[in-house]
């Protein structure tokens, strides 16, 4: 005979199970921009291109001369493997190269959750900033961003349309979701951490995915407040974009870059 609490015990484990099965398949890396458009390098001058034996792998921020923020889900290789692009508005081409000293990956990146998907690459030589290449600005530790607010999110991924390129770099403009909202889309899906955040719209159309990840999530003011994570495929109804929440991990970026 069953209890009211051996049921409720039993529901909890099947809810936990559930979860956990479904976070390979619904916790995908984030590859393309899907429903935004081509934007000049001049107006988004921290955007990287993070190169994998010199191919497009992920998207990256300039934090200063010789620091880079990107996702740790990126690093699938050893260190000389990879280089990084500055100053150019495609993929493979123009621009400045750069050889990666060392990759810290924040401590508490958790593979299976995705959370604190975090890493910082030091480059062997500074960048030379120009109207190409520029520092973005960081938020304050802890800092929150208001729900509904409008962020920009660019990068050179897959775009879902045959008729768009992704070799240009791109843009897309989706607002800030409700974390409790967020976290009722992706129930039983996936957990959405204190260190994550949505954005996107609900009737999908409007996203981030493949060759994304790793890219920044910026508002009005340019100040990122996201890395480009992962989600339930690009741009679907109800499934928002998650991204990594910058002000969470503030000071862990202070300390090794001094920025």
């Amino acid at each position: 005979m069953f209890t009211t609490s051996k049921m409720l015990n039993q529901a909890a484990i099947l809810a936990i199970l559930c979860i956990s099965a479904s976070a390979a398949v619904f916790r995908q890396p984030i590859q393309r921009i899907v429903g935004g458009k081509p934007v000049n390098i001049e107006d988004i001058p921290y955007q990287v291109s993070v190169n994998y034996f010199g191919q497009h792998l992920c998207g990256g921020s300039i934090l200063s001369e010789r620091f880079i923020l990107t996702a740790a889900h990126c690093i699938i290789g050893a260190t000389p493997d990879f280089t990084v692009r500055t100053g150019s508005n495609y993929s493979s081409t123009d621009g400045e190269v750069h050889k990666v000293r060392q990759i810290i990956s924040h401590e508490l990146y958790d593979e299976e959750t995705t959370d604190y998907d975090f890493s910082i690459f030091e480059l062997e030589d500074p960048i030379t900033f120009s109207d190409t290449r520029r520092a973005v600005q960081l938020p304050e530790a802890d800092e929150d961003i208001a729900d509904g607010t409008v962020l920009k999110v660019s990068g050179r991924g897959d775009t879902k349309n045959h008729q768009e390129s992704n070799y240009h770099v791109r843009a897309v403009s989706v607002p800030k979701v409700n974390q409790l909202e967020c976290q009722a889309n992706y129930i039983f899906r996936a957990i959405i951490s204190e260190q994550m955040f949505c954005a996107g719209y609900q009737e999908g159309g409007k996203d981030s995915c493949q060759g994304d990840s790793g890219g920044p999530v910026v508002d009005d003011n340019n100040v990122q407040h996201g890395v480009v994570s992962w989600g339930k495929g690009c741009a679907l109804p109800s499934y928002p974009g998650v991204y990594a929440k910058v002000s969470a991990v503030r000071n862990w970026i202070r300390e090794i870059s001094n920025v």
